[in-house]
């Protein structure tokens, strides 16, 4: 990296792998690598660590180890719960969900709609809360399966489950809850929350991405969505990740220990951000519920403005955080939780979300406060729109821009001139200079910027030409490694790789 940390404030959407965790997770990679559908020693040691790490984790749940499968992530888990207990229910065809629930409940939802199921979709008040006289009036005798979330990940409410597992489970139907943002948070214990299934995910708690968990509890009627192998019980083919389950099992533990002081800071220093934001921006509200909502969240909406824009612009001064859910930021479209909290069209574009993590100090919500109030009041003034164009181009369309003479300009950014090779025509200009050296560019045509493969430098120099208002950059997909005949030149991949 060439420039300052950035602040990063968007933990819910993903948090940084704590050391504890990598260390574990490193063995795995080069010394305990066996298959542990092996018979033999390097497989009895490999499914040894995943069944020690599914008894650690059944151990804070609070639950027996045979009602918990690994999956790869929360939106597999969700998708495996909602489609495996429709693929079970027979003649059952109607399943219950809200209109705030993160895409992979709601995508999932709508594609069964398309093969026949019948959907109802609950609302939510202005904070988001279920109306859960509806839930209890809206279940029918051919009601398969209710999908709800512990914590919603847009705006941080925390639903009252002990209400809605008792609606649910009085009418013996089955409930599936989403709790991805609710672990790292709250003690779940399976004696107590009374779902049939529940969803969990690593990255939300310092585990790595590409791991989660899904819980069955016993007896519940449910088959399998992917075929092959039959591992995890028969109801998860394909061979276990290792590494990640013994990460994830790593870091719920450490969450478990730490949790109640882990909390206690996260609410400290939210609440401060909470009213620094309303006290020092005119035009912002809170969204969500004021009391009963995630310890880390703090989401608003602000009068007049574009809510992703807002992300970019912060992004340019360090500070990392995000417009709803990381799921569907891309779309240039209010929220649709905002959405169903019928929040007013003044307001519903603007919104931003901000997330605390381990690793923020006050230091960084000062930092944050002091540069909010600032960029909101001159977007105001500029009355700056957002645009969502792809960051990204492909080898093929630089290729056909360059062959039919559009006008474009090559930014070649490598730190090294290394290898001595470049595309013809482009402009060499090391990414410490580029600051410096703004003047040999246009800022009115197309830049795309290369690196060696575009992965980490090319992206900076993105940001730093976009600040200063290159309103049409894009990143070479696979950069200068991509584009030259890789066959030709294998040292890129041993040097750079």
């Amino acid at each position: 990296m060439f420039f300052k940390k950035a602040i990063y404030l968007d933990n819910t959407a993903t948090t940084r792998t704590r050391k504890e965790v990598a260390s574990v997770i490193n063995r795995y990679f080069s010394g305990i690598y066996g298959n542990p559908s092996s018979a033999h020693g390097s497989g009895l040691i490999a499914r040894g660590s995943v069944e020690m790490a599914r008894e650690r984790i059944a151990k804070v749940l609070n639950c027996s180890s045979n009602e918990l499968i690994f999956t790869g992530s929360g939106s597999e888990g969700n998708n495996t719960a909602i489609k495996g207990v429709l693929k079970a229910a027979g003649k059952y065809r109607h399943i219950i969900t809200s209109r705030i629930e993160h895409s992979s409940i709601l995508n999932t939802c709508k594609s069964l709609e398309n093969e026949g199921v019948n959907v109802t979709y609950i609302g939510v008040d202005g904070q988001g809360r279920y109306d859960l006289n509806q839930l209890q009036h809206e279940i029918r005798e051919d009601t398969a399966l209710v999908s709800l979330s512990y914590v919603n990940n847009e705006i941080g409410t925390v639903q009252d489950m002990d209400r809605t597992c008792l609606i649910v489970k009085s009418k013996g139907v089955i409930l599936h809850i989403d709790a991805v943002q609710a672990l790292p948070y709250f003690d779940i214990d399976m004696t107590r929350l009374k779902a049939d299934l529940v969803t969990f995910s690593g990255h939300k708690l310092y585990a790595p991405k590409g791991i989660g968990i899904l819980y069955i509890r016993e007896g519940t009627p449910i088959e399998a969505i992917i075929s092959g192998g039959e591992q995890e019980f028969g109801l998860r083919s394909g061979t276990e990740n290792v590494a990640y389950i013994v990460g994830l099992s790593k870091a719920i533990a450490l969450n478990q220990i730490e949790k109640r002081k882990y909390v206690s800071s996260l609410v400290s220093r939210r609440d401060k951000l909470i009213e620094g934001v309303l006290n020092k921006v005119n035009g912002s509200i809170l969204t969500g519920d004021p009391s009963n909502r995630a310890p880390n969240n703090a989401s608003f909406c602000f009068k007049g403005l574009s809510g992703k824009m807002l992300v970019r612009q912060l992004s340019w001064y360090g500070i990392e955080v995000s417009s709803g859910s990381a799921c569907s930021s891309p779309k240039n479209e209010p929220s649709h939780v905002l959405s169903a909290c019928k929040i007013s069209d003044d307001y519903i574009n603007g919104s931003l979300r901000v997330t605390l993590g381990r690793y923020n100090t006050q230091k960084d919500i000062n930092k944050f406060l002091k540069v909010l109030p600032e960029l909101v009041c001159r977007m105001r003034e500029q009355e700056l729109s957002y645009n969502n164009n792809p960051v990204f181009i492909s080898q093929e369309e630089l290729k056909r821009k360059l062959n039919s003479g559009e006008a474009v300009q090559v930014l070649d950014v490598r730190p090294f001139n290394y290898p001595k090779f470049r595309i013809p025509g482009s402009i060499c200009m090391p990414i410490w200079k580029l600051k410096s050296n703004l003047n040999r560019l246009n800022p009115k045509i197309e830049t795309i910027v290369v690196c060696h493969q575009g992965d980490v430098v090319a992206p900076e120099a993105h940001q730093i030409l976009s600040k200063k208002g290159f309103s049409n950059v894009k990143v070479l997909k696979g950069g200068l490694a991509g584009y030259i005949e890789l066959d030709r030149v294998p040292y890129l991949i041993k040097r750079f790789g």
